[in-house]
Formats: structure tokens, C-alpha cells, sequence
């Protein structure tokens, strides 16, 4: 599905998108080049299988670090 936004304003790296009367904050950085206040911009929104940079190395880390956790309180 494709969504149009209007950007309202861009302020200390956070864009004020306005969709259907709704504003949301977006990361400015994440906005096409060219984008500015004033813009329409046109968002693809899809479903996915897995956050971005997930990867089998970085669940097998996360499966390690939980089976040697006790639960208990972590030491400094």
C-alpha cells in the first residue's frame, strides 16, 4: 500500500508529516533527497518477516546471551 504525506515542517532532524489530518514524526534523515517543507512525499508500507539488519549471526549472539543469563541482578 502507498500513503501520501504532506510535509508540514522539518525541525532539529524531525519531520512533521501530515497524513489524513493526522501528524506524524518522522527522521528527517529518512526522507528522499529533494524533500523539504512543502513536500508530498509517497510512502510504500508493506509487512515484513523481520526487522531490518536482522540476520541469523545476530540471533544466534542473542540465543547465547540469554542461555547464560541467570535472571538475577547484573553486577558493576
Amino acid at each position: 500500500m502507498k500513503v501520501r504525506a504532506f510535509i508540514d515542517g522539518i525541525e532539529s532532524g524531525v519531520a512533521r508529516l501530515l497524513f489524513d489530518n493526522q501528524v506524524v514524526k518522522w527522521p528527517a534523515r529518512r526522507l528522499p533527497a529533494g524533500a523539504a517543507e512543502g513536500t508530498w512525499v509517497e510512502i510504500a508500507i508493506e509487512p515484513c518477516a523481520a526487522p531490518p539488519g536482522e540476520s541469523d549471526d545476530v540471533e544466534a549472539r542473542r540465543k547465547k546471551l540469554a542461555a547464560s543469563d541467570d535472571g538475577g541482578d547484573i553486577e558493576l
